[in-house]
């Protein structure tokens, strides 16, 4: 099965070992996006990625001001990379993301994928042995 890799920090080629998708606003029952809500469905998808991806390291691409409504489709997605940048005892790096796009992906945004090229994956990054 062909892997879909992505470049994250400039140069570095990542792949997406796990993709959930879902709409941002699902569960909301009362209020309207703006500030207030928005934090708490950002607490609330980063504290449902770190679960999903037993990952503590998350990194959210957020789409536009806090107190504007976000797009309706929240991706998270687990990136590996079978390098290490800090411990050379380790065998594999990785990162969970989570962006919004208009649409279930695939494909992924190209305004996203460009985002994906800056995130500092080497800093922000877990890695762990097998």
């Amino acid at each position: 099965m062909k892997r879909h890799t992505f470049l994250f920090d400039k140069d570095l080629e990542v792949s997406m070992e796990k993709l959930v998708q879902k709409y941002t606003y699902d569960g909301l029952l009362e209020g309207l996006p703006g500030e207030i809500v928005n934090r708490m469905v950002l607490n609330n998808l980063e504290q449902s990625a770190k679960n999903d991806l037993h990952q503590e390291e998350i990194h959210i691409l957020l789409p536009r001001a806090m107190n504007e409504e976000f797009p309706p489709v929240v991706c998270i997605a687990y990136m590996e990379c079978l390098a290490v940048f800090k411990n050379s005892k380790k065998n594999y790096s990785s990162l969970g993301v989570i962006w919004f796009q208009d649409d279930f992906a695939f494909p992924i945004e190209t305004a996203v994928l460009e985002q994906f090229k800056s995130i500092p994956f080497r800093k922000l990054c877990g890695e762990f042995e097998y």
